[in-house]
């Protein structure tokens, strides 16, 4: 009797320890950055495209709300690459329609870094 009573005993503490939920990674967050609408060879449309880069690698970085100074140092690591990938991507695209190769896609997806 002891013996079973310890055993379902111990079944609970494996039933808690295998619920815990294991430390993950952070889920990734990405949004479409469009640019149909822009002529991404002007300057112009490279300062709107800018614009919206920034303002999307803010979104998926969740900026606001931190609680604490390592969610903040999070976020801003988060935007500074979020922003600087889609800079990089930005710059292929405008390499690409100055030298008049055809380019398929219409958006820059921004995702958190």
């Amino acid at each position: 009797m002891i013996k079973s009573g310890l055993f379902i005993l111990g079944l609970g503490f494996a039933a808690t320890a295998m619920a815990q939920p294991r430390e993950t990674q952070p889920q990734l967050r990405s949004e479409a950055v469009t640019y149909a609408d822009l002529k991404v060879g002007s300057a112009a449309g490279q300062a709107i495209l800018r614009e919206r880069i920034k303002a999307a690698a803010g979104r998926v970085c969740e900026l606001g709300g931190m609680a604490t100074m390592e969610e903040f140092h999070e976020a801003t690591a988060c935007y500074r690459n979020s922003y600087r990938d889609g800079l990089n991507q930005m710059d292929k695209l405008v390499a690409a329609v100055s030298t008049g190769s055809f380019v398929a896609a219409s958006a820059l997806v921004i995702t958190t870094k």
